[in-house]
């Protein structure tokens, strides 16, 4: 118990620590990676480009982030410990003991509290003062501007005022106007809260296991009912709380004054781009972090280009009809055709999904309830969208409209949301991501990476260069029947360090099955299908493409770090090692359709 609470104590003060240093730009020194701001060979060496500090800058807010998240889930897990450890304490002691348990654990745990938060506060100082040499006052309000982002226009033209509003980037965001609209949103937002909190306050004081029912809840399951029962409102310490929470915000709402953030160029800008709603189509680039913009007619032209000229991949799905007793192709489809092929394919995989988990509840004794939090309802099928690979073509290179298709590069996504796999395919993701912790070259992060990169003896690394390698279209030349295949053979080998959920190993395969090889999905109103390789935008699609590209791996390199004589990581289908040559590093990354570079 008191080990739990020391814990807790710690994350709870590191929490605070690490959310202070994000609202002032304070980055800890894990992220800047060194313990020397001022050294000529950190990683991220001053003095380079805006454009370079800007992604520096964005690379350890989420970092920041990241480490934020994770402890949140360490509080929450803790918090937990403690309430069950509580539990059997009052089962098995008396009255007293238990009270003066409880005395001991809450005085420890203060001291615990103040020795951390007084070494957190000389931690935050020292490092205002390193990363902040000029001695700015923290508590001062800092105006920062945000750094403008390259925009590309594929055959359209922009104003000045335009390309003004667009370069503040995807990320940049208008303040909302307050008005009787923002106030009743704030309202039904402060209402929703309110149901969830009294909810978390009512499973928080009932003792006892939470059911499995409650267990997927708090694991962020894709769960929708109907109707849920009002929680209990009988908590008056909850309800004062929440009282005095929804006139705070109200009232702060109802006085604030909020200014414009941007200039009366970009004003302009934001007016003529909505005046142009109906012409333009705006994107994100694919890793670019910034906007592209083209005709809508455009972008559905390039679209249905890459469908049909990605050879062996998509097949159009002609609807058909029955007629005397023969089912034949509709000769002239419309829209009302298209719309009831679109419905029958959905109905139809959206039943034999409910089937396969109707049955499966039924092996495993699930209860009522948890075999309608994964009954698919109101879905639709996947839908196809395209992100322009904008680093890799030129726009100055694009002057008509037939170098838009040779010349633009594009990553289909099929996004599965809504889907009627959808459900199936979570619990698939939930139950094997813990497989990857098996994976000796899998790189979880790039924090990995360069934690990898730390402990590299600086002898070993003389003469020799950092190699990376890419597959050329990973998912699309990926095998469905062997990814299940591979995926399964791991899971039964790591079956002990799997969260089944009360599933077993062969209802995981059936649902597998059913998620990948369902590969319809539509674009402008029409039905395709992927014929070969995995959905990118299907969850389970990144673990079994981690998975299948492993057992390449052990045919062609050795991935165990223990028995391995040179550096090796790889993240999905990007991977580096270290090499002298070109030839060298293709000696130790082959056998697979690696795309290799060498860097200085």
């Amino acid at each position: 118990l008191c080990g739990n609470g020391e814990r807790l104590k710690l994350y709870e003060q590191r929490l605070l620590f690490l959310k202070r240093c994000k609202s002032y730009n304070i980055f800890p020194m894990f992220i800047l990676n060194n313990s020397s701001l001022y050294n000529e060979d950190i990683l991220f060496p001053r003095g380079v480009p805006q454009f370079i500090e800007n992604s520096i800058k964005m690379a350890r807010t989420t970092s920041l982030n990241q480490h934020i998240r994770k402890l949140y889930l360490d509080i929450a897990h803790h918090k937990s410990e403690i309430v069950k450890i509580k539990q059997q304490l009052r089962n098995c002691t008396s009255a007293h003991q238990y009270t003066s348990i409880q005395s001991v654990f809450g005085s420890n745990n203060i001291k615990v509290k103040i020795s951390e938060k007084r070494r957190l506060k000389d931690k935050f100082s020292w490092l205002v003062n390193k990363q902040r040499p000029e001695n700015v006052n923290v508590d001062t309000e800092l105006v920062v501007e945000p750094p403008a982002t390259r925009v590309t226009p594929i055959r359209v033209t922009l104003s000045h005022q335009e390309e003004a509003l667009l370069a503040l980037g995807p990320n940049f965001a208008l303040p909302p106007r307050v008005d009787d609209k923002l106030i009743t949103d704030v309202k039904v937002e402060m209402a929703a809260a309110a149901y969830a909190l009294r909810y978390r306050a009512h499973m928080e004081g009932t003792q006892g296991c939470p059911t499995q029912a409650q267990h997927l809840k708090g694991l962020g399951a894709p769960i929708s009912r109907s109707y849920v029962h009002p929680p209990p409102t009988d908590n008056m310490d909850v309800e004062d709380k929440l009282k005095r929470l929804n006139s705070l915000v109200l009232h702060h709402y109802s006085n604030v004054k909020i200014r414009s953030n941007i200039t009366n160029e970009q004003a302009t800008g934001l007016k003529t781009l909505v005046q142009r709603r109906d012409e333009l189509h705006i994107s994100v680039s694919d890793k670019g972090g910034e906007f592209v913009v083209m005709e809508k007619q455009t972008q559905r032209e390039l679209t249905i280009n890459h469908i049909t000229t990605t050879g062996g991949v998509y097949k159009f799905i002609t609807p058909t009809h029955r007629y005397k007793g023969v089912i034949c192709p509709v000769i002239q489809p419309t829209t009302v055709t298209f719309q009831r092929q679109i419905k029958a394919l959905r109905d139809s995989i959206q039943d034999r999904c409910n089937s396969l988990w109707n049955n499966i509840s039924e092996r495993r004794n699930f209860s009522h309830e948890v075999n309608k939090y994964f009954l698919g309802h109101g879905t639709h099928l996947p839908t196809m969208y395209i992100l322009l690979e904008t680093h890799k073509f030129d726009i100055k290179d694009i002057n008509n409209t037939e170098d838009i298709f040779l010349r633009c590069k594009v990553r289909p996504i099929v996004s599965c949301c809504s889907s009627p796999c959808e459900k199936l395919a979570w619990l698939c993701t939930h139950i094997l991501s813990g497989l990857l912790d098996h994976i000796p070259s899998h790189l979880q992060n790039i924090f990995q990476h360069l934690d990898q990169l730390k402990e590299i003896p600086t002898e070993e690394l003389l003469d020799m260069r950092f190699c990376s390698a890419d597959i050329s279209a990973l998912y699309t030349n990926l095998n469905i029947e062997g990814c299940i295949k591979d995926v399964m053979e791991m899971a039964e080998e790591f079956t002990h360090s799997l969260d089944l959920l009360g599933l077993k190993l062969v209802d995981v395969h059936q649902m597998l099955e059913i998620v990948l090889t369902n590969s319809f999905f539509t674009f402008d109103g029409q039905v395709y299908q992927q014929l070969v390789g995995l959905f990118m935008g299907c969850k389970p699609s990144p673990i079994c493409a981690v998975i299948r590209v492993y057992t390449f791996e052990k045919r062609s390199v050795y991935t165990d770090s223990h028995y391995l004589n040179i550096p090796y990581g790889r993240y999905i289908d990007d991977a580096y090692t270290t090499a002298r040559n070109l030839e060298e590093a293709q000696h130790s990354i082959s056998g697979s359709r690696w795309e290799i570079g060498v860097g200085n």
